[in-house]
């Protein structure tokens, strides 16, 4: 932030022309630095941008997330331990899951 000080004692805000937003724009950058330079809220650095008619600048691309490192990934029994011992491959397994039981192993009365 304290790059865009050293452009910031020519400017003032609202601005007062499309060519002062402009400035703006080309000295911090999107709306939301602008409002984090002036302390100010998003929509309001919006309200006068659209006020003067200025197209937004393209959003920034995200910070690269962090890789995993191999030491975090869970182990095999941490994963049997949280799960008891089921996996996702066993949810279609009949004699686990009851609503996929045989018809024949069902109580009497529950049939229709």
């Amino acid at each position: 932030m304290s790059k865009f000080r050293r452009n910031r004692p020519d400017l003032h805000w609202p601005p007062r022309s499309d060519e002062e937003m402009l400035a703006w724009q080309r000295a911090v950058g999107t709306d939301l630095e602008i409002a984090r330079l002036l302390g100010l809220s998003r929509a309001s650095i919006y309200g006068q941008r659209i006020k003067f008619g200025l197209p937004s600048l393209p959003r920034k691309k995200r910070a690269c997330v962090r890789k995993r490192r191999l030491g975090n990934q869970i182990t095999r029994a941490a994963m049997d331990r949280l799960y008891a011992g089921r996996r996702y491959e066993d949810w279609d397994r009949r004699e686990l899951v009851p609503r996929l039981r045989e018809p024949s192993a069902m109580p009497a009365g529950s049939q229709g």
